[in-house]
């Protein structure tokens, strides 16, 4: 009766493995499918954060071009001041049109800085975790290939063990009958 038991109980082991290297094979192929997109994704969020850097940098040079125009326009309105009042009140009302325009610009700077800065983290966030599930991949093939082994050695133990145990295993059956 003990001959039987260990039977059932290599038996038990042994379906015990070969489901968990099938679960491991199922879990492996979603989870490299997940990666692929990922990566893709993280492709994408790159690209996207370059064409954001070049917009910033293009908004930053336009601003301090505005920016020194407006300096040069605001020493030209005070020269006007002692040559024409008249025309000097309509160069200050524009030298506010303008200041405002650029406190604007600034504004809009400002935010495509943290936008920039935002996109900057959620792509090292999302390669962060590509890197993690790859780590967990690894760790599940190496979990799928030892219940791999795990299956087959105890297939091939159960075997041998009933071969050998064949004729005490018959006379436990003849018995029961």
């Amino acid at each position: 009766m003990g001959k039987l038991l260990s039977l059932l109980i290599i038996l038990l082991i042994t379906l015990g493995s070969t489901t968990g290297y099938l679960f491991l094979s199922e879990q492996i192929i979603e989870g490299t499918k997940k990666i692929a997109a990922g990566e893709k994704q993280i492709q994408q969020g790159e690209l996207a954060l370059a064409r954001g850097k070049a917009r910033l940098s293009n908004g930053e040079e336009q601003l301090s071009n505005a920016k020194s125009g407006y300096h040069e326009m605001k020493t030209a309105s005070y020269a006007l001041i002692a040559a024409a009042p008249v025309t000097a009140v309509i160069a200050l009302a524009g030298n506010n049109m303008v200041g405002s325009k650029i406190a604007a610009g600034n504004q809009q700077v400002a935010a495509g800085k943290n936008k920039v800065k935002a996109g900057e983290e959620k792509l090292s966030e999302g390669k962060q975790e590509i890197t993690r599930g790859i780590t967990r991949l690894d760790q599940a093939n190496k979990a799928r290939i030892a219940c791999g082994i795990g299956a087959i050695f105890f297939a091939a133990l159960l075997i041998v063990l009933a071969c050998r145990w064949r004729k005490s295993l018959v006379n436990v059956f003849k018995r029961n009958q």
